[in-house]
């Protein structure tokens, strides 16, 4: 496990672990590394299970708290309007690309 979030990770952050059980399929170039708990836990940090895999009442408690945690605006959704019509969609497209953007890119055609 590394990257650069891991690597500049503070003791007390969490991690969520989506699809480590990929480390048990292929074999050689195919196979991802498995999770060094010990380091993890050596430095402080917590590595969590994540799954898709929910009830009917957790879906609907996520929804309700979501939905108040986006009004009261905890929640902030980066986005990048581009003005100036169509003319400016593909040098949008090759800044998005390039990552010159973060989040949404939106071109406004009016």
């Amino acid at each position: 496990m590394g990257g650069e979030q891991y690597q500049a990770a503070w003791p007390g952050a969490r991690f969520a672990l989506c699809g480590s059980l990929s480390h048990q399929l292929g074999g050689g170039a195919d196979r991802f590394p498995e999770p060094d708990r010990a380091a993890a836990q050596a430095r402080g940090i917590e590595l969590l299970p994540f799954s898709c895999h929910h009830t009917p009442e957790q879906v609907a408690a996520w929804r309700e708290h979501f939905a108040r945690w986006l009004g009261e605006g905890r929640f902030v959704f980066p986005q990048t309007i581009v003005e100036g019509g169509i003319k400016e969609v593909p040098g949008a497209f090759l800044s998005m690309l390039k990552g010159s953007y973060r989040g949404n890119v939106t071109v406004r055609l009016a």
